[in-house]
C-alpha cells in the first residue's frame, strides 16, 4: 500500500500496532510538500486506506498517532 496522504515518496518505518483487530504500518515522508518530515501510520480495512500522521518521527508523536488511531469511529453521513 502506497502512501494515503499527499506525500511524493516515503519510506517504510516499521510494524505499527494492531488497529481494528488488523495490521498497521510505520513511514516517515521524506519528500517536498506539506507531509514532508511526517510520521505517518497506516492500515487498510475493506479495501480502503487509512492514515493518521504528525510531523517529526519522535517517540511522543508515534504514542500520539496511536492513540488517535486507535480511537478513531466510522460514521456514515447521509
Amino acid at each position: 500500500m502506497s502512501s494515503a496522504l499527499t506525500c511524493e515518496s516515503t519510506t517504510p518505518a516499521g510494524d505499527g500496532p494492531q488497529i481494528w483487530a488488523g495490521p498497521s504500518f510505520w513511514e516517515f515522508c521524506a519528500s517536498r510538500g506539506s507531509d514532508n518530515g511526517h510520521v505517518i501510520l497506516e492500515w487498510e480495512l475493506a479495501g480502503i486506506a487509512y492514515a493518521v500522521s504528525l510531523h517529526g518521527d519522535t517517540a511522543e508523536n508515534r504514542s500520539a498517532v496511536t492513540l488517535i488511531a486507535g480511537h478513531l469511529k466510522l460514521v456514515q453521513v447521509n
